[in-house]
Protein backbone atom coordinates (compact mmCIF):
# COMPACT_ATOMS: atom_id res chain seq x y z
CA UNK A 1 0.00 0.00 0.00
CA UNK A 2 1.30 3.77 -1.06
CA UNK A 3 -0.12 6.79 0.74
CA UNK A 4 0.64 10.15 -0.97
CA UNK A 5 3.80 8.25 -2.94
CA UNK A 6 4.95 6.83 0.34
CA UNK A 7 5.69 3.09 1.07
CA UNK A 8 3.40 2.00 4.20
CA UNK A 9 4.80 -1.21 5.21
CA UNK A 10 2.07 -1.00 8.65
CA UNK A 11 -0.54 -1.03 5.89
CA UNK A 12 0.62 -3.54 3.23
CA UNK A 13 0.47 -7.53 3.73
CA UNK A 14 3.56 -9.56 4.39
CA UNK A 15 4.26 -11.47 1.23
CA UNK A 16 7.08 -13.86 2.51
CA UNK A 17 5.31 -16.86 1.25
CA UNK A 18 3.39 -15.55 -1.80
CA UNK A 19 5.62 -16.12 -4.56
CA UNK A 20 5.84 -12.28 -5.19
CA UNK A 21 9.31 -10.81 -3.72
CA UNK A 22 8.86 -6.78 -3.57
CA UNK A 23 11.58 -4.55 -2.49
CA UNK A 24 11.32 -0.83 -2.35
CA UNK A 25 14.44 1.28 -2.82
CA UNK A 26 15.76 3.62 -4.93
CA UNK A 27 17.88 1.81 -6.84
CA UNK A 28 17.22 2.97 -10.72
CA UNK A 29 20.05 1.41 -12.43
CA UNK A 30 18.84 -1.48 -14.45
CA UNK A 31 15.51 -0.07 -15.43
CA UNK A 32 14.42 -0.14 -19.18
CA UNK A 33 14.47 2.56 -21.37
CA UNK A 34 10.65 4.10 -22.03
CA UNK A 35 9.09 3.15 -25.18
CA UNK A 36 7.60 6.46 -25.90
CA UNK A 37 9.48 9.06 -23.68
CA UNK A 38 7.20 12.29 -22.93
CA UNK A 39 7.40 15.24 -20.46
CA UNK A 40 4.65 13.49 -17.68
CA UNK A 41 6.89 10.68 -18.14
CA UNK A 42 10.30 12.55 -17.21
CA UNK A 43 8.51 14.42 -14.29
CA UNK A 44 7.38 10.88 -12.63
CA UNK A 45 10.60 9.03 -13.39
CA UNK A 46 12.27 12.84 -11.62
CA UNK A 47 10.08 13.17 -8.38
CA UNK A 48 8.68 9.68 -7.60
CA UNK A 49 11.11 9.12 -4.29
CA UNK A 50 11.35 4.92 -5.03
CA UNK A 51 11.27 2.24 -7.27
CA UNK A 52 8.92 -0.77 -6.21
CA UNK A 53 11.00 -4.20 -7.71
CA UNK A 54 8.06 -7.05 -8.23
CA UNK A 55 9.76 -9.97 -8.97
CA UNK A 56 8.09 -13.85 -9.51
CA UNK A 57 11.03 -16.30 -9.91
CA UNK A 58 10.91 -18.86 -12.69
CA UNK A 59 7.97 -21.16 -13.09
CA UNK A 60 6.48 -19.83 -10.39
CA UNK A 61 3.04 -19.11 -10.23
CA UNK A 62 1.70 -16.93 -7.20
CA UNK A 63 -1.93 -18.39 -5.84
CA UNK A 64 -3.25 -14.99 -5.56
CA UNK A 65 -2.85 -11.58 -7.65
CA UNK A 66 -0.96 -8.88 -6.06
CA UNK A 67 -2.82 -5.47 -5.63
CA UNK A 68 -0.27 -2.64 -5.58
CA UNK A 69 -2.84 0.06 -3.36
CA UNK A 70 -2.12 3.59 -3.85
CA UNK A 71 -4.16 6.25 -1.80
CA UNK A 72 -3.56 9.71 -2.35
CA UNK A 73 -4.95 13.06 -0.48
CA UNK A 74 -6.02 16.24 -2.32
CA UNK A 75 -5.32 19.41 -0.43
CA UNK A 76 -7.87 22.17 0.37
CA UNK A 77 -5.96 25.21 -1.16
CA UNK A 78 -4.21 26.45 -3.78
CA UNK A 79 -1.30 23.82 -3.34
CA UNK A 80 -1.68 20.82 -4.95
CA UNK A 81 -0.77 17.65 -3.61
CA UNK A 82 1.30 15.81 -6.10
CA UNK A 83 2.27 11.73 -5.38
CA UNK A 84 4.72 9.45 -8.02
CA UNK A 85 4.88 6.14 -8.44
CA UNK A 86 7.71 4.06 -10.08
CA UNK A 87 7.31 0.40 -10.65
CA UNK A 88 8.84 -2.62 -12.20
CA UNK A 89 7.71 -6.03 -13.10
CA UNK A 90 10.45 -8.89 -13.76
CA UNK A 91 8.38 -12.27 -14.37
CA UNK A 92 11.12 -15.06 -15.32
CA UNK A 93 11.14 -17.86 -17.54
CA UNK A 94 7.75 -19.78 -17.35
CA UNK A 95 6.32 -17.24 -14.35
CA UNK A 96 2.53 -16.58 -14.32
CA UNK A 97 1.19 -13.44 -12.59
CA UNK A 98 -1.74 -11.30 -12.03
CA UNK A 99 -1.08 -7.57 -10.82
CA UNK A 100 -3.71 -4.75 -10.00
CA UNK A 101 -2.59 -1.39 -9.90
CA UNK A 102 -5.16 0.32 -7.74
CA UNK A 103 -5.65 4.44 -7.28
CA UNK A 104 -7.82 5.57 -5.38
CA UNK A 105 -8.56 9.54 -3.56
CA UNK A 106 -8.95 9.72 -0.01
CA UNK A 107 -10.96 12.52 -0.44
CA UNK A 108 -12.89 14.96 -2.78
CA UNK A 109 -9.64 18.01 -3.03
CA UNK A 110 -8.24 17.72 -5.89
CA UNK A 111 -4.73 16.12 -6.63
CA UNK A 112 -2.12 14.57 -9.56
CA UNK A 113 -0.87 11.34 -9.64
CA UNK A 114 2.18 10.01 -11.77
CA UNK A 115 2.63 6.49 -12.27
CA UNK A 116 4.98 4.68 -14.14
CA UNK A 117 5.22 0.83 -14.39
CA UNK A 118 7.93 -1.24 -16.79
CA UNK A 119 7.76 -5.25 -17.27
CA UNK A 120 10.24 -7.38 -18.14
CA UNK A 121 8.02 -10.95 -18.95
CA UNK A 122 10.17 -13.50 -20.14
CA UNK A 123 9.29 -15.93 -22.87
CA UNK A 124 6.77 -18.84 -21.63
CA UNK A 125 5.76 -16.14 -18.71
CA UNK A 126 2.07 -14.91 -18.53
CA UNK A 127 1.21 -11.89 -17.39
CA UNK A 128 -2.33 -10.42 -16.47
CA UNK A 129 -2.25 -6.98 -15.86
CA UNK A 130 -5.01 -4.45 -14.47
CA UNK A 131 -5.42 -1.00 -13.70
CA UNK A 132 -7.81 0.32 -11.77
CA UNK A 133 -8.26 4.02 -11.63
CA UNK A 134 -10.69 5.63 -9.07
CA UNK A 135 -9.13 8.86 -8.39
CA UNK A 136 -11.73 12.12 -7.95
CA UNK A 137 -13.01 14.22 -10.82
CA UNK A 138 -10.96 16.99 -10.04
CA UNK A 139 -7.96 14.86 -9.82
CA UNK A 140 -5.05 14.22 -12.47
CA UNK A 141 -4.04 11.00 -13.38
CA UNK A 142 -0.55 10.68 -15.83
CA UNK A 143 0.27 6.74 -16.43
CA UNK A 144 2.76 5.13 -18.24
CA UNK A 145 3.05 1.25 -18.47
CA UNK A 146 5.73 -0.28 -20.99
CA UNK A 147 6.35 -3.99 -21.73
Amino acid sequence: VFVDGQFSASLSDDLAASGYEVQVDNERQQLPDAVQPEVFLHLTESLATTVTHIRVRRNQRPDKPLLIMHLTRGLASDEMNTAHYRHHLALESGAQATIIEHYLSLNDERHFTGARLTMTVADNAHLQHIKLAFENAQSYHFAHNDP
